[in-house]
């Protein structure tokens, strides 16, 4: 009986703890919750208006990151400044990318060091991966039809490019 007593009481502590322990904060929670695909946002705007989609979803889930609200946070210099360090600029990462359906490198926010080029830089990863998917349907508002943004990022993708440009003859000598 008196075993019976100890057990319980434990259970209770256990349960006191756990219901005093704090949640998770509601920038955490939420944070998963995207109401529809970038690239479908997208879709329809101008390139100045990507750009500001884009910037305003890195600012949105850098404010996430760093526990701001998001009209208090300007992401116009560099990200290191706000605060981001190696794990939260890890974290912004993995936020970006999921939100974006791009495989990022684990060093695009310090690649990438300010908002407006870490948007720019989303822009061009988006048009290329609509432009190998195949995903172009309207080429006058759509990033991939820029030959300056579906430009393959290989020797071969620019010397292609070049040729396309007048600035080489292909096949000929250099």
């Amino acid at each position: 009986m008196r075993t019976a007593r100890r057990r319980a009481a434990r259970r209770a502590r256990r349960g006191a703890r756990a219901a005093a322990r704090p949640r998770a904060p509601a920038r955490h929670r939420a944070a998963g919750a995207v109401e529809e695909p970038i690239a479908q946002r997208l879709a329809g705007l101008t390139e100045e208006e990507q750009e500001r989609e884009l910037l305003r979803l890195v600012r949105d889930q850098a404010a996430l990151v760093l526990g701001y609200a998001p009209d208090e946070l300007d992401v116009s210099g560099a990200l290191t400044q706000l605060g981001l360090d190696s794990l939260t600029a890890l974290e912004l990462r993995n936020r970006l990318a999921g939100a974006t359906g791009l495989r990022l490198p684990t060093t695009v926010v310090f690649d990438q060091p300010t908002g407006p080029v870490l948007a720019a830089y989303l822009r061009r990863e988006l048009a290329l991966e609509a432009a190998s998917t195949g995903n172009t349907g309207n080429t006058a508002n759509d990033p991939a039809a820029s030959s300056s943004l579906a430009v393959e990022d290989t020797f071969t993708g620019l010397f292609r490019q070049s040729c396309d440009l007048g600035l080489y003859e292909e096949g000929g000598r250099w």
